[in-house]
């Protein structure tokens, strides 16, 4: 039940964060690497409930008609259970990649929804989609480790698995769970 509570406390944590980035101008996508992280650590059936909900709730907070955080679920989660199973997670450096790799998929669900309210509302539209996914692959590239980094201290403080222990099902032996 702790477990659910830090999950559930970090990944609000998350939000809070992304709308303090968004209210700069800032999309950022940490909601999303939080689920990732947590998928990792965790199996994906403990993160879908409290991610499906992180990413509700920022979906309402920015007045969002077509949820795009939660069209992103799915794929984080899918993300995070193949890097539980093939990636490293003993090296900080290479969780570079998979930020970068969550973060293309944030900006590019962006600019398909900025796309779609300006097609709609009659607007003209700028679309540089070259723009966001170079803007989400270093986004990603650089929080990832920062948030790994950070998540790990908070999981280490009440004594749950951290993201640089998690090894491959096969390795643990719970591949069968």
């Amino acid at each position: 039940m702790l477990l659910y509570f830090i999950i559930s406390f970090c990944l609000a944590a998350a939000v809070v964060l992304d709308l303090c980035f968004g209210q700069s101008g800032l999309l950022t996508p940490l909601t999303a690497m939080a689920g990732f992280y947590f998928t990792v650590t965790e199996r994906w059936d403990k993160t879908v409930i409290p991610f499906a909900v992180a990413c509700t709730l920022l979906d309402m907070s920015y007045g969002r008609l077509v949820p795009m955080s939660m069209l992103l679920v799915p794929i984080v989660l899918l993300a995070g259970s193949y890097w539980r199973e093939h990636g490293n997670t003993k090296s900080l450096v290479t969780q570079v990649l998979p930020g970068c790799v969550i973060g293309v998929f944030v900006f590019m669900a962006a600019s398909a929804y900025s796309a779609c309210y300006s097609l709609n509302s009659g607007r003209s539209f700028d679309f540089l989609p070259f723009r966001y996914l170079v803007h989400g692959f270093v986004s990603g590239g650089c929080m990832m480790p920062i948030l790994v980094v950070s998540l790990n201290g908070a999981m280490k403080a009440f004594g749950f698995r951290v993201y640089s222990a998690t090894s491959s099902y096969k390795e643990r032996g719970d591949a069968d769970e």
